[in-house]
């Protein structure tokens, strides 16, 4: 009766029934599974069935013209429907976030002091589509090897587009870094040569940390890792030869033209720095004069330093709190929508019934052989201690063979030859609802393939208790005889099962992401003392991120965790980059860390500004995932910047290693630069 009648009243004396707040009724399908054209399995005429009904059930709420009943309805596909839809409709704020970064872009890499020349529109746009072909181009070959396709996915073009236009902008960097009036070749190669190891360090560890981050048993997890990586792939291959190909033809394009057309001969391409007519050509980058200014000359003061250094001690600790205190849970309301139907239903499901969780079955494996006598007791036992497991509720409990004795006086006399006579007249008669739970070889009546009791958990709603109650049947099932050949299953325990591992799965594919970024920066940086300055922070950026994810309302669940395994990966682009410009300076630690600060500095802030702006537009999504994802990446972005820009500087000064040994690099304009020979 708890089935079906909700928020029952009881009378205190006879226990009869007086009134009940909801009714249930529930109308199982028949359902043929069937390879479909798309490559996927399932049953159209059941699907097409269940989307006209939904549509009838919403139209019929709508029109209702009684008061005092309210529905609420669901069917198999509405999780799906309600959980993709809400990640497909907050695509189109993909859009906003690519005019935000061609904003952005434009206004941080247009030289403005050097007038029309100084303009990149169409590079920056280059840039941007450079990035919608990386993610085409994963999609295509993911999908085409054969990797699953899930809404997750679409928080790809979001990522990528941080993760590209982070590049373009350091890319530029050090292409604005060269001399004018050396030839556009050596300038490019020039450019690469600092820029290179650069990105191609991030590059790295954000590949290998996806790669090792796809070796889990959490299926979502291992897909999105894939694509990630492989969009990482294509996006610096696509970065290096076409942007920087794009970025090439600006620079011809503007020697041959001069500044604003061939008629402006004072702007002539050979004019020296800052005397023409209107100075275009004069160089001047006000966020490196800022970042050099306001940031980094006063960290060259030791109490600035200490300051800092204490500072960021007070972050970590509060993170340390948070990382410990946060909490593996997962609900599944979380993944619907504010305002669906699934949400209300789920919602006066639990309110009206509130003492029958998941139905669960225990089901009795091929070749055991029912007909014979000394199995019985088996059977009946197993059901016994099914029926009285603490996670089950008692009064749901049925097996056929329980009535199926009770009906045939099954007992150490009945004749074993009859079991399948009686059995086929049972099945036809008495006992026609059971027939669902006896499947039998090839048709026949005379031998079972497998067989099932059935019953309901307790009802639950915490993620850790729906393990409990998995993993005390299965418990139940292990002790019995019959442990060899009964297993307990139902539907919902492959989600249980990940709420079991992702608690040590997030610290696993996070220990080995860690590991993966330490050999790639131990190996680029070359420097033992830089590249751990450089893992340090990478580390306490990540603890920060999970610390204050609890502050914020997140645990670590399916979502969060593919999250952090992004974080981690970009968390390391804001350090890498300043790490590695550190070892090119020459000079006293303070000057090389302003000299680093005013050449990288500005790439990677612009970086992380990029980053943030795809992030932000998610913010007022009603996707759980993207409302994550906007969480994990702003934490990652803030620590990232702060860390990168403060901390990292604040640490070099003070404990930074020797600069590399440098040879000398002649332009064929004369002008001498040094080129790093690491040792």
């Amino acid at each position: 009766i708890d089935f079906i009648l909700g928020g029952i009243t009881r009378d205190e004396q006879t226990d009869h029934i007086k009134a009940a707040e909801a009714v249930s009724s529930i109308w199982p399908l028949e359902y043929n599974e069937e390879k479909q054209d798309s490559g996927e399995y399932g049953d159209r005429r059941v699907e097409t069935f269940e989307k006209a009904w939904l549509d009838a059930a919403e139209k019929h709420d709508k029109e209702k013209t009684e008061s005092i009943l309210t529905y609420n309805w669901f069917a198999a596909r509405s999780f799906g429907d309600e959980f993709g839809g809400a990640i497909g409709a907050d695509l189109g704020l993909l859009n906003i976030a690519i005019i935000l970064n061609l904003v952005y872009a434009n206004v941080q890499l247009t030289q403005w002091n050097r007038g029309c020349r100084g303009t990149r529109v169409h590079v920056v746009m280059c840039g941007i589509l450079a990035v919608g072909m990386a993610v085409i181009c994963c999609y295509g070959l993911c999908a085409g090897l054969g990797v699953i396709f899930s809404p997750l996915m679409n928080i790809l073009p979001f990522l990528l587009l941080g993760i590209g236009v982070d590049d373009m902008f350091v890319i530029v960097n050090c292409l604005d870094a060269t001399p004018d009036h050396a030839p556009v070749h050596q300038r490019v190669a020039s450019a690469l040569s600092h820029a290179g190891p650069s990105i191609t360090l991030t590059s790295l560890t954000d590949f290998f940390a996806f790669m090792i981050g796809s070796n889990t048993s959490l299926p979502a997890l291992r897909a999105f890792c894939i694509y990630a990586g492989v969009g990482v792939v294509f996006c610096f291959i696509l970065q290096v030869f076409f942007f920087t190909a794009v970025a090439t033809f600006d620079m011809k394009s503007k020697l041959s033209d001069g500044c604003c057309s061939k008629t402006c001969s004072c702007c002539a391409a050979d004019a020296p720095i800052g005397k023409t007519c209107c100075g275009c050509n004069v160089r001047d980058n006000y966020m490196t004069s800022f970042l050099e200014k306001y940031l980094a000359n006063p960290m060259r003061s030791f109490n600035v330093k200490l300051a800092i250094l204490g500072f960021f001690a007070v972050l970590g600790a509060v993170g340390l709190y948070g990382s410990i205190k946060i909490k593996t849970q997962a609900d599944i309301n979380d993944f619907i929508p504010e305002g669906s139907y699934v949400r209300d239903f789920l919602a006066a499901q639990d309110k009206y019934f509130d003492s029958v969780g998941d139905q669960v079955y225990i089901f009795i494996t091929e070749d055991f052989e029912y007909e014979k006598s000394e199995n019985w007791p088996k059977l009946t036992s197993l059901f016994d201690a099914f029926t009285d497991a603490s996670s089950i509720n008692g009064d749901t409990t049925f097996f056929w063979f329980v009535d199926f004795s009770e009906k045939y006086n099954v007992s150490a006399g009945y004749n074993e030859s009859n079991f399948y006579a009686d059995l086929d007249e049972f099945l036809v008669k008495d006992g026609g609802n059971f027939k669902g739970d006896i499947k039998f070889v090839n048709g026949r009546t005379d031998k079972i393939a497998s067989s099932r009791m059935v019953g309901n958990h307790n009802k639950v709603t915490r993620s850790d208790d729906h393990v409990k109650n998995m993993d005390n049947l299965r418990s139940v099932v292990s002790k019995s005889e019959l442990k060899n050949d009964a297993i307990a299953y139902t539907g919902q325990y492959l989600q249980y099962e990940q709420y079991k591992v992702i608690g040590m799965e997030a610290a696993r594919n996070l220990g080995l992401c860690m590991m993966a970024i330490c050999i790639v920066v131990f190996l680029l940086i070359v420097n033992p003392v830089a590249s751990s300055l450089v893992v340090f922070s990478v580390g306490l950026v990540v603890m920060n991120v999970v610390g204050y994810m609890y502050f914020w309302g997140l645990n670590i669940d399916n979502v969060t965790i593919i999250m952090l395994v992004l974080a981690l990966g970009l968390s390391v682009d804001y350090s890498a980059h300043l790490g590695h410009a550190f070892m090119h300076k020459q000079g006293t630690n303070d000057d090389r860390m302003v000299a680093a600060m005013g050449d990288m500095g500005v790439a990677v802030f612009n970086g992380a500004m990029s980053t943030f702006m795809a992030v932000i537009v998610l913010g007022g999504s009603k996707s759980y995932v993207f409302i994550t994802f906007f969480k994990q990446l702003f934490l990652c972005t803030v620590f990232g910047c702060m860390h990168g820009l403060v901390m990292l500087p604040a640490l070099l000064s003070l404990f930074g290693p020797p600069a590399y040994q440098f040879t000398e690099e002649r332009f064929d304009d004369g002008e001498k630069h040094a080129t790093p020979v690491q040792p």
